[in-house]
This record gives C-alpha cells, sequence and structure tokens, in this order.
C-alpha cells in the first residue's frame, strides 16, 4: 500500500466516531500537507473494496467509514450527528435465509441520542 493509503487507513483505525470522507480529509492534511481530497476518496474506494475497513451507508447523509469489520448495527442522532455503534440485535437471520441468500446487512437506527436527550429535558 501507499503512505498516502496507509495513512487513511491508520486514521480510520484510531477513530471511534464513524467519520465522513471530508473529516477524514482534514485529519490527513494535518499529517500530510499535500494530500488532496481525491486521493483521501480513492484510498477510501480501495481500503473499503479490499474489505480493510467498512463503508457505512447513510441514506440522505455521506457515508462514514469504520474499523469494526463484523456486522454490527449503528444510531446515528439526528440532534448532534453523531454516529456509534449499538450493541447486538436478536435477528432471525436464519427465518430469513430459508427465503433469501444474504450477503450481508446494514441497520442504521435514527433518533435522538442520550446526550441530546437530557440537553432536551
Amino acid at each position: 500500500m501507499t503512505n498516502q493509503r496507509n495513512l487513511i487507513y491508520s486514521i480510520v483505525q484510531t477513530r471511534m466516531d464513524h467519520p465522513t470522507a471530508d473529516e477524514i480529509f482534514i485529519s490527513a492534511r494535518e499529517l500530510d500537507k499535500n494530500i488532496v481530497h481525491a486521493t483521501v476518496y480513492n484510498s477510501l474506494n480501495y481500503l473499503s473494496d479490499k474489505g480493510l475497513i467498512r463503508r457505512v451507508k447513510m441514506p440522505h447523509l455521506p457515508d462514514r467509514f469504520d474499523r469494526t469489520l463484523k456486522e454490527h448495527n449503528h444510531f446515528v442522532c439526528e440532534k448532534c450527528g453523531r454516529v456509534f455503534d449499538l450493541p447486538e440485535i436478536n435477528l432471525d437471520l436464519e427465518k430469513l435465509a430459508d427465503k433469501h441468500h444474504i450477503n450481508s446487512y446494514i441497520i442504521n437506527f435514527f433518533g435522538v441520542c442520550e446526550n441530546c436527550s437530557k440537553e432536551e429535558n
């Protein structure tokens, strides 16, 4: 892998907040003043295509990038924009698999996080 791809990979690996490509670009730019948006986008595409990071698709929002490769679910706070992992949810995938061939799944929950709920009250 190129030095810049390694940089992008290391940024995703050290972040717990599921950053967007633009957020990764800002972090990368602090470490490498010569990096450009295209390099970050191409690197993220490469890394996610190779299965080294996970692309988390968000309807009507920018994709996020996750270091956790195992299937898991996310919560998206509609107030502060924070994205975080949720504990495992029991899904009857065997029942679904009887009718459908499932390769992967993405479940994103949208609402107001605990911190924002406390601020509202």
